[in-house]
């Protein structure tokens, strides 16, 4: 599912998410660092779609192809144990960004200051 399907669908429930692929080692280092992967999600987490414009396209996919079929929501993305140095960490990089506002937010930033004064 594409932004447009998905915010039809589902109206505010969708979070677009993307990340580039030139903060992968491994892209940098084939030099295939242009593109990114683009990801909708609804904000429960499912995965509604993805859309992957890099040269090694395919071999990421297979990552967003069984999360999509098999009705697995970001965490089981975010959570998986990515070898390094691998394309591979670009799907769990963007699978995180679901999870950064909850991480780095207001309320995990009051409790860093509240101990922060802690020997």
């Amino acid at each position: 599912m594409v932004e447009d399907e998905a915010r039809k669908q589902h109206r505010g429930d969708v979070r677009m998410l993307e990340v580039e692929l030139g903060g992968n080692d491994r892209a940098r280092t084939e030099r295939a660092a242009r593109g990114s992967i683009r990801l909708v999600a609804h904000r429960n987490g499912c995965v509604l779609g993805v859309s992957i414009l890099a040269a090694h396209a395919g071999e990421l996919a297979h990552a967003w192809v069984l999360a999509i079929g098999a009705g697995l929501k970001l965490k089981v993305v975010a959570r998986m144990i990515a070898p390094y140095p691998t394309l591979g960490e670009v799907n769990k990089a963007v699978a995180g960004e679901f999870y950064k506002p909850k991480l780095f937010g207001a309320l995990s930033r009051r409790v860093v200051a509240l101990f922060s004064p802690l020997p």
